[in-house]
């Protein structure tokens, strides 16, 4: 199936049904429905913008602790981790929170693609075809299901990374503030 200006193209468009034409009735309803539809798919458009930006401010964060904790490392800390007990759980700390960067940065490269959705190319489609308003309705519907379930499948994905990269900074946190508090309690 190919989805070209918003439309699904992989029915037959040429075929006559011995049903009527869209009535100008008909055509209000389709476009009211087509409303619905569309406030549907802005919002899964707006849902896959706030995991991006999430992922985007993850990003960020973690980029500073990271350079903070490998700055100080290198130059304040590197000669007191003379015994494994105490650069062991640092650098797990540090291999934690740089995974934790690598799935904030793959969430953020997760993007929309070609999911658009062309009401406007929908309805002059269908409402110049002589088919029945239903058949009309069910095409536009499998179209917009096909873009919204594709869309949503991208959130899934965004939202799994965005979770793990949570997960490995909380875990690379625990395991630098156990190393630092070594550190500092232990000598």
């Amino acid at each position: 199936m190919t989805i070209k200006d918003g439309v699904n193209d992989s029915q037959n468009d040429n075929t006559q049904e011995n049903s009527p034409k869209i009535t100008a009735c008909d055509e209000e309803k389709f476009k009211m429905l087509l409303d619905l539809v569309q406030k549907r798919y802005d919002l899964e458009i707006e849902r896959l913008n706030n995991f991006e930006s999430k992922a985007n401010n993850l990003t960020g964060y973690i980029s500073l602790i990271v350079g903070l904790l490998v700055g100080l490392g290198s130059f304040e800390i590197a000669e007191k981790m003379d015994k494994p007990h105490f650069f062991i759980p640092y650098f797990i700390g540090i291999v934690l929170l740089l995974t934790s960067f690598v799935f904030s940065l793959y969430a953020s490269k997760i993007r929309t693609g070609d999911f658009f959705l062309n009401t406007q190319a929908m309805i002059e489609k269908y409402t110049d075809l002589e088919i029945a308003y239903l058949t009309a309705l069910s095409r536009i519907l499998g179209t917009v299901t096909k873009l919204s379930s594709n869309i949503a499948k991208l959130n899934e994905k965004k939202a799994n990374n965005i979770d793990k990269s949570w997960y490995f900074l909380i875990g690379g946190l625990i395991a630098t503030s156990v190393a630092v508090t070594l550190l500092v309690t232990v000598r």
